[in-house]
């Protein structure tokens, strides 16, 4: 039922048995949450398999030789090896376990993992900087802080070689059946063996169920071919801001919209600059006008919509519109000022990562991810696996196979690729760069040693693993069978659960 991990590694194992419970906050070797001395010089690039050191893997990687790359902090490439939980000794080669309900497997083997330690970071070239500069287009408020979705159109576009049709092909060129097919598998997230797919954005960004029915062309002249990268800042509630970086054209979209027989805005406001139009405030929509041309959502919304040359712009109420022309003229701060935002979105555009998430810690504390009692799985109520439940207590006991993390500030979560090869990237953001060594060590021992929820190692799903620190920042990149896997995996909050409440 599930593919083995086919994993190129020959290496003498050096076992160690490390005798330790399964309580999240037991003393074991790097994961006391006591300070952890860095020792000096330069790291060196390591593996290991399961935790276990394989002597002589010093040699530098040499995807890296001559990029540049973010200062590293040294992360001893230990973590415990429990004896009731040993992993195979032959790498591709995996126990045969059965995913269950009611219980989880610890007895006999674990499967094989591959993991790098101290690799380097590169840092994003000139070309690879759109995510960072879309930051400073987005207001720098708690709520935008902690909640965030991006995806990277023109990469997209550019990795799988398509090409975009001209404007005066029409709008039926933008909702032919080519089109069509390739927004399906943004939405779903397949795009292709090596090709991760950017986030499905929001209304105005094309790329919805509805863009067979979306007028926007005719009306205001844009559409998915003007789109390059989108935000939605704030995307659970109605209070989000929607940004969509790309080419547009002002002139005309108030040409066509005089024009077309549509309702016209309520208002055309101008503020700090700026001239937005309205169709309504607030989040209550008119179900007559669900999907109603210029602008109106599938919930019959309009809102506040300001189009610049290079931008597209959407709110729900005033407040929010003006805070955003604020960000954009300079007098109110943006996310490009904060440098864990920067430094994430860094380094997901040297990895060409797309379809990413920022999410604030909360969102994993151990109240959320795996709280007391019994129910359906927290959060997505469905397993990742063959299973389609699974309980609270299941989960719980699964996820205690080894330490929690230890409380973090953010985390952001994409798709990226370097070469063929293409895997899921994670950057968490620490208190300080100790908690950060220690999260890496603990990182490790979870996707070892605990199970997901639908009962299954984390091992089956990441066979190979590097994590690196860079002062507070955690970096984690996670090879598996498949694209996406953290996007569409419902149990991710438990391997990324961490102590605090």
């Amino acid at each position: 039922m599930f593919s083995k991990p086919l994993i190129a590694l020959a290496a003498v194992l050096v076992m160690a048995a490390v005798a330790c419970g399964s309580d999240d906050d037991a003393a074991q070797p790097g994961s006391s949450g006591k300070p952890i001395a860095t020792p000096p010089g330069p790291p060196t690039p390591t593996s290991t398999a399961s935790g276990i050191p394989v002597p002589g893997a010093t040699s530098t990687a040499s995807p890296f030789d001559g990029v540049e790359t973010h200062p590293l902090t040294r992360v001893p490439s230990g973590i415990p090896s429990r004896p009731e939980m040993q992993p195979t000794s032959t790498p591709g080669a995996s126990p045969e376990l059965e995913p269950r309900t009611d219980s989880f497997p610890v007895e006999g083997g674990r499967p094989f993992v591959e993991i790098g330690w101290n690799v380097p970071i590169p840092v994003a070239s000139e070309d690879q900087r759109a995510l960072i500069e879309l930051l400073a287009r987005i207001p720098d408020t708690p709520e935008n802080r902690r909640q965030l979705r991006l995806g990277d159109h023109a990469l997209w576009r550019s990795q799988i070689g398509f090409e975009l049709q001209t404007f005066d092909d029409g709008a039926e060129a933008f909702n032919d059946e080519s089109l069509r097919t390739l927004t399906y598998t943004v939405r779903v997230g397949v795009v292709g063996p090596d090709v991760p797919s950017p986030d499905s954005g929001r209304y105005l960004s094309g790329f919805t169920d509805y863009m067979s029915e979306l007028k926007t062309f005719e009306t205001m002249g844009f559409d998915q071919r003007n789109v390059d990268q989108a935000a939605i800042a704030a995307p659970n509630g109605p209070d989000f801001t929607e940004i969509v970086a790309g080419r547009y054209d002002p002139a005309l979209a108030k040409r066509l919209l005089a024009e077309c027989d549509c309702p016209q805005p309520d208002a055309a406001t101008s503020y700090g600059g700026y001239e937005f139009w309205s169709w309504g405030d607030g989040p209550r929509g008119v179900l007559s006008l669900r999907l109603a041309a210029p602008v109106f959502d599938h919930r019959g919304r309009g809102g506040h919509v300001l189009m610049t040359e290079d931008g597209l712009y959407r709110t729900l109420t005033v407040p929010l519109m003006e805070r955003l022309i604020d960000t954009l003229n300079g007098s109110a701060p943006s996310l490009a000022e904060s440098a864990a935002h920067r430094f994430m979105m860094d380094v997901m555009g040297a990895n060409s990562a797309n379809g990413i998430t920022v999410s604030g810690g909360d969102s994993f504390s151990r109240e959320v991810a795996i709280p007391e009692g019994e129910g359906m799985i927290s959060q997505h109520g469905v397993s990742s696996g063959p299973l389609y439940s699974v309980s609270r207590e299941s989960n719980r006991a699964n996820a205690l196979l080894a330490p929690l993390l230890l409380p973090y500030e953010l985390i952001a979560m994409g798709s990226g690729s370097t070469g063929p090869r293409l895997f899921d990237l994670v950057v968490i953001v620490n208190e300080d760069e100790q908690t950060a060594v220690e999260n890496a060590l603990r990182l490790a021992d979870r996707i070892v040693n605990s199970n997901s929820g639908d009962g299954l190692p984390w091992a089956l799903t990441y066979p190979s693993v590097e994590l690196s620190v860079s002062g507070r920042h955690l970096v984690a990149r996670l090879f598996g069978p498949g694209p996406d896997s953290l996007r569409f995996n419902n149990s991710v909050e438990l391997l990324f659960a961490h102590q605090g409440e």
